[in-house]
């Protein structure tokens, strides 16, 4: 099962307001994390520096 979660944040470089959608995989087992399957955020797509702070 797949699910999808946004979560509202600050740049990490500018300080400014973003929003991060992130899609995961449900875990099979609850002592294993969900999976991250893609990462967005809406003030540059490309970057990935937030998206370490889900990993």
């Amino acid at each position: 099962m797949e699910y999808t979660k946004t979560e509202e944040s600050a740049c990490p470089k500018n300080q400014k307001a973003a929003v991060h959608t992130l899609r995961y995989k449900k875990a099979t087992c609850s002592r294993v994390p969900d999976t991250i399957l893609h990462f967005s955020c809406s003030l540059d797509s490309r970057c990935k520096d937030c998206q370490e702070d889900y990993c």
